[in-house]
Order: structure tokens, then sequence, then C-alpha cells
């Protein structure tokens, strides 16, 4: 007998991987440089409650 050989996780669950990883990589590359560009911006006193404001 064929046996039919079926995919376990298709072409939509790997482009729903990869775009989860892109986006959280983006958070993990922008979060290291807040505090250097909200002291740029003049608000060295707010530096603590920018982490606070993300989800």
């Amino acid at each position: 007998m064929a046996e039919l050989k079926t995919r376990v996780y298709g072409l939509q669950f790997g482009l729903l991987c990869l775009s989860s990883f892109l986006f959280f990589a983006s958070f993990n590359m922008i979060i290291p440089e807040l505090p250097n560009y909200i002291t740029q911006l003049g608000g060295a006193e707010y530096k603590g409650l920018s982490f606070l404001s993300l989800p």
C-alpha cells in the first residue's frame, strides 16, 4: 500500500513563526538603545518609566 506523507507543519505555520521571531527580535534590538535615545532627547529623569510603558 502506498503511504500518504502529510506535512505536520505547513507554509503558513512557518511564516507565522518567522514573523513572530522577527517581531520579538525587533523589540530586543530597540530596548537596549532606548535609554540613550531618551537621554539625547533631554528626558534623563524619565529613563526608568520608559520600561514600564512597554507592554
